[in-house]
């Protein structure tokens, strides 16, 4: 809601418009921040079962029998505002009309029974209030999404299907879709193209691969489609005591659900889980207008090569492509003025009506260095939300150092409407174009635009189990979440680009993580310009002599083995001041 300040007006309000720009509370519960938005649209002119409806929705997307004015409302409203998703039986009333409705999962019971007399009771435990049987002349409970309301005005009784209808027949939202929603054009399958092997091992090396990025993650993902699984728990040191410069992503720690907002299965529960995001300039939550349906609809935010072609030459809704690099021979202090230059440009082009805004470092050389994606689309947002300005565009993040689901997980968190990681599909076009058309070829291997397709579908599977590990089923809910704790960042990163982070630990100033970058970088690309016949090997999920050092390497093991074998407890530990820097151990 931060974002939509400067959207919060309506008529209803008058001259006092300033007055609900930030309406959530402060330090307040869930249910109280819930409640605020609720009472901002009741207020601005809505009905509450109208309201609900958009804050709470139903899982529409996969479900045949929900009726198309009811998927347009649903639609229309997903283009103003995120859905607000976790568990909740909600219970409200303007002093006429008293309704219930569950979350889109239903993970809150709610029953209702209604009196001969014309009494209703609804709660979530049954016995609330005793009721002779015999005056009982209906009993029920609700479904996920459903809605059970009673129009004391008009001494009726709703349910569920009849209440939506009735709001969502009120506008034509289904003609205003048709009329001015986009949706990004299919993938046609065209071959990628793949530069030489030395410009695309000097670029890797820039943005942080190594081989087992390569032969452990990115061939196993597009081969089969799925993420990789490796043994349960991590070993490796933290992020900020790695020798070997990790990315940024690895910073970042996941939250998961806890207590009253229970985890998600993202397979048995895929039907109310959706990918689907909807890029452009928002509209007013509190007037509806036809043309806020005015925006691009993605079912797919991982992005395929010929997906962001299109994007970016989509005349609907023109975008400004914003170079994330800097000088690669300036010094570490020049990331900040970086930064700072990448937010002006943001803004400038939001003001001149730009409705997308991509931030690209795919103009990496050896004179320009990336600067960290999550670095600069977290500047890049918060520049906007400080200005007023986030609602106007979508976000989109052209991306080198992004591999994995955790990768792209982040990006979403801190903002990002759609990924393209234009290095990783490269990297994937050309491992399944070596082999791909020899005689010797293996015949279930597939080829460079398939593999590009099942890679972006191992990302999207990841992407789900990320969400459901923390209770959320859409995409566009978990967007700008930030629902991460930071683990080795400093308090000047923290506040300029991922605000309301926790960084418990202090760590990395913007000026160190420049260090780290430009070291990749002066080894990527040497002075004398000679090529690297290979990757380094990093050891991050495997052990290696010169990779990073893990909990349990051999040596420990043998030496613990010997231990036992001999009895001799000072042979236990090899190296125990290896311990603290792993998490378990500080």
């Amino acid at each position: 809601m931060a974002m939509r300040g400067t959207l919060l007006d309506a008529p209803a309000f008058g001259d006092r418009a300033d007055r609900v720009r930030d309406p959530i509370r402060p330090r307040g519960s869930d249910s109280g921040s819930l409640d605020n938005a609720l009472e901002l649209l009741v207020r601005s002119g809505r009905s509450p079962v109208h309201a609900t409806m958009m804050l709470v929705p139903q899982a529409w997307e996969k479900f045949p029998d929900v009726e198309p004015a009811v998927k347009a409302f649903y639609e229309y409203h997903q283009c103003v505002i995120e859905p607000w998703d976790g568990p909740a039986a909600l219970a409200f009333s303007d002093g006429v009309t008293v309704a219930v409705s569950l979350d889109r999962n239903g993970l809150r019971p709610c029953r209702y029974k209604i009196r001969a007399d014309g009494m209703v009771v609804a709660g979530s435990e049954v016995g609330i209030v005793d009721f002779d049987p015999r005056d009982v002349v209906e009993t029920g409970k609700l479904g996920p999404g459903g809605v059970f309301l009673v129009d004391t005005a008009g001494k009726r009784i709703v349910r569920n299907m009849a209440a939506k209808r009735e709001v969502a027949t009120r506008r034509p939202y289904a003609k205003w879709i048709a009329q001015h929603m986009a949706t990004l054009p299919p993938s046609d399958g065209a071959e990628p193209l793949v530069r030489s092997s030395d410009q695309l091992r000097a670029t890797q090396l820039a943005f942080g691969y190594g081989h087992e990025d390569l032969r452990l993650v990115l061939e196993p993902m597009a081969s089969t489609a799925a993420e990789v699984v490796w043994s349960m728990g991590d070993d490796a040191p933290l992020a900020v005591l790695s020798p070997n410069t990790p990315a940024l992503y690895s910073f970042f720690r996941q939250r998961f659900a806890q207590v009253t907002n229970p985890p998600m299965d993202s397979l048995r529960e895929s039907m109310v889980m959706s990918l689907r995001m909807h890029l452009g300039r928002r509209g007013s939550p509190l007037v509806e207008k036809p043309g806020y349906a005015r925006m691009l609809r993605v079912e797919h935010p991982v992005l395929l090569p010929e997906e962001m072609t299109a994007l970016r030459n989509f005349p609907q809704f023109p975008g400004a492509t914003l170079d994330a690099t800097y000088n690669a021979r300036s010094r570490s202090e020049a990331l900040e003025a970086a930064l700072d230059s990448l937010c002006r440009r943001a803004e400038v082009a939001a003001r001149k009506g730009a409705r997308l805004l991509i931030i690209s470092d795919r103009k990496v050389s050896a004179d320009r260095a990336p600067i960290p994606a999550l670095l600069a689309l977290g500047a890049v947002r918060q520049h906007l939300v400080r200005t007023g300005l986030r609602a106007r565009v979508g976000l989109v993040v052209e991306v080198g150092d992004a591999i994995e689901q955790h990768h792209m997980a982040t990006l979403f968190g801190y903002g990002a409407e759609a990924v393209y990681p234009w290095l990783a599909m490269e990297t994937v076009a050309t491992l399944f174009s070596e082999a791909h058309g020899k005689a010797d070829a293996d015949p279930e291997r597939p080829g460079p635009a398939l593999a590009q397709s099942r890679y972006r579908a191992a990302v999207e599977k990841g992407l789900l189990k990320v969400l459901a590990k923390m209770g959320i089923s859409t995409l566009s809910s978990y967007c700008g979440a930030q629902t991460f704790d930071a683990l080795g960042l400093g308090a000047d990163v923290i506040d300029r680009c991922f605000a309301g982070t926790a960084s418990p630990m202090g760590g990395l100033s913007l000026r160190e993580l420049s260090e780290d970058v430009l070291q990749r970088h002066r080894r990527a690309f040497t002075a004398d310009g000679a090529p690297h016949a290979t990757l380094p090997d990093h050891g991050r999920v495997r052990f290696r002599k010169e990779g990073e050092q893990h909990a349990w390497a051999p040596p420990t093991v043998l030496a613990l083995q010997q231990s036992v074998g001999s009895a001799r407890a000072s042979r236990a530990g090899s190296n125990p001041d290896d311990a603290w820097r792993t998490v378990p151990g500080a």
